[in-house]
Formats: structure tokens, sequence, C-alpha cells
């Protein structure tokens, strides 16, 4: 799994925003 930082920083974003929004 080759992905850079950003990449990670913004996937987990969403999935906290998905996890808080149920």
């Amino acid at each position: 799994m080759a992905v850079s930082l950003r990449e990670t920083v913004f996937i987990l974003l969403i999935f906290f925003k998905v996890k808080y929004y149920k």
C-alpha cells in the first residue's frame, strides 16, 4: 500500500465524518 501522507489524512477525515454522521 503506497499512499502519501496527504491521502491518508484525507481518507481519515472522510472516515471520521461518516462515523460521526451515523
